[in-house]
């Protein structure tokens, strides 16, 4: 009874050694296929979660309207999800996508400035002839510079001296509200002059009955607005007003060559510009 007790305790042992090796086979065997199951589940659904999130944003991209200075961008966007939509071996560890987008600031640089002649008609209708020429300068911003030139000297007859011989030049620098040569704009332009005028009046500075000879310089402030009439013509209308200190010597206009002149200086504080141009723009 002892010797039968002893083995069926042995054998039981034996048992439970057996079962719990098993067990533990089992357990291994069933943590290493887990892991690699899990592993692949999740290599999948990270795949299928990217591309999806690549494709909706491809789809957002297509049915979206944007500017001509996205579309570099889009076009890189769509060539990269193309990328990687299609190659399996990147999507497990990392994503790299090289996008080279074409900005603004490069478009604006490698595009061409836009240059225009002019000539001011109202300037034109005091038989002088005028030239302008202005510059982009920037996306809002434009140098403007004209010049004018009369050197019709009627001497005529004693006691008839009316000319108004003189060279001005007013250079300007304009902000726009919109883009240079459309719409509103404001300036700051400078003037100087050089003159001999008789026989003309001109605000409170000179009279009809005298002849200046001298010159001029000041500044002052400009509004204006363009109009354009095609790709190539456009016309604008200005006024300005500022500062401008006068130096001339002044004589009477019907006896000037037998008249002893007087020095002078004056402040004139009013219009200093005002026109009506006719614009033709070099490239558009």
């Amino acid at each position: 009874m002892i010797m039968q007790y002893t083995i069926t305790e042995k054998l039981k042992r034996l048992m439970y050694k057996i079962l719990v090796a098993f067990l533990g086979v089992m357990f291994t065997c069933f943590s290493g296929v887990a892991q690699e199951e899990f592993s692949v589940l999740a290599d999948i659904g990270y795949k299928e979660k990217i591309t999806s999130a690549l494709s909706s944003k491809l789809v957002e991209y297509k049915n979206t309207s944007v500017s001509k200075d996205t579309f570099l961008l889009k076009q890189s966007g769509e060539r990269a999800i193309d990328m990687i939509a299609g190659n399996d071996d990147m999507l497990v560890d990392s994503v790299i996508i090289n996008i080279d987008v074409e900005s603004s600031w490069k478009n604006r640089t490698h595009k061409s400035l836009r240059w225009s002649l002019k000539t001011n008609l109202l300037y034109a209708a005091t038989s002088t002839p005028n030239l302008g020429l202005e510059v982009d300068w920037g996306t809002q911003m434009s140098v403007n510079v004209i010049g004018g030139y009369n050197p019709w000297n009627r001497k005529g007859k004693k006691g008839d001296n009316d000319k108004i011989v003189h060279w001005l030049i007013q250079p300007e620098l304009r902000y726009w509200f919109c883009e240079p040569a459309g719409g509103h704009f404001i300036g700051i332009h400078a003037i100087a002059t050089q003159y001999n005028i008789g026989g003309h009046k001109f605000f409170h500075i000179f009279d009809k009955g005298y002849r200046y000879e001298g010159w001029g310089a000041g500044a002052g402030f400009t509004y204006g607005y363009s109009w354009m009439l095609s790709r190539r013509w456009a016309i604008e209308a200005y006024l300005g007003l500022g500062i401008v200190h006068l130096d001339f010597d002044k004589s009477n206009n019907k006896n000037w060559c037998c008249t002893r002149s007087e020095h002078f200086t004056k402040t004139y504080l009013g219009p200093t510009k005002v026109g009506l141009s006719l614009i033709y723009n070099i490239n558009k």
